[in-house]
């Protein structure tokens, strides 16, 4: 399904709806925090530094991965149908106070900050998955 596409020329920044992201924003990154003491109540003691390190140590590098080349290989222009191109790498041309062609209410750089919360807890999710199962 592909998300409906915006017509640029007509475009009005909700206030409303830009509050209801920018908080949801703010609940999805204290998901950070509260999967890395969640996983590190689920180990031994002498493994909590190093969990808790890999989850924040994790949330920075995918933060500006995705900040340098993710948004804009997921959400760019299509290449053949399969990836972006780099038309946003460092998020460059986009509107900090505009509605982009696939966010119709919001801003586009908060479209964009928002769908970076999940891109880096979704990863962060499987630091539990092998926590002291490797020696």
């Amino acid at each position: 399904m592909h998300p409906q596409k915006v017509d640029l020329d007509h475009c009005n920044v909700n206030s409303g709806d830009t509050t209801w992201i920018l908080v949801s924003t703010v609940f999805v990154l204290g998901m950070s925090p509260a999967l890395a003491f969640f996983e590190a109540g689920m180990l031994r003691s002498k493994n909590t530094l190093s969990i808790i390190s890999q989850i924040f140590v994790g949330n920075v590098v995918l933060s500006v991965m995705w900040l340098v080349v993710g948004y804009s290989l997921s959400f760019g222009t299509s290449f053949l149908g399969i990836i972006g191109g780099l038309d946003h790498i460092f998020w460059l041309d986009l509107p900090y106070d505009k509605c982009g062609r696939l966010a119709a209410n919001i801003p586009a750089a908060l479209f964009a900050l928002f769908q970076m919360m999940f891109a880096t807890i979704t990863p962060l999710l499987m630091t539990g998955a092998y926590a002291e199962r490797l020696r």
